[in-house]
């Protein structure tokens, strides 16, 4: 955001939207995206959104009884240690 704001504020000095571009190392289209997005929304209208993403394989209500299980596993060992495939394997197994 601090970006963002810095962009605007050259905007508001006066300096043409191609030379704050350069200035903020960003396109000319950013700058006047965040000068729309700034008129439209005001100050919320510069800050990250959430705009999702892949989806977590791995149910986040359950990562506590699946750590819990890894760390009683692990203390049950007599020497080395678990690794990715056993974590794999016990999430195919018990979830």
């Amino acid at each position: 955001m601090r970006i963002r704001f810095l962009g605007l504020a050259h905007v508001k000095e006066g300096k043409a939207d191609p030379k704050v571009a350069e200035m903020m190392k960003v396109s000319c289209r950013t700058v006047q995206n965040w000068i729309n997005k700034f008129v439209d929304e005001g100050i919320e209208g510069l800050k990250d959104k959430n705009v999702g993403g892949k989806k977590p394989f791995f149910p986040k209500d359950r990562e506590e009884e699946l750590r819990d299980l890894i760390v009683e596993l692990q203390s049950k060992m007599k020497g080395g240690r678990l690794i990715g495939t056993d974590i794999k394997k016990i999430v195919e197994d018990k979830f």
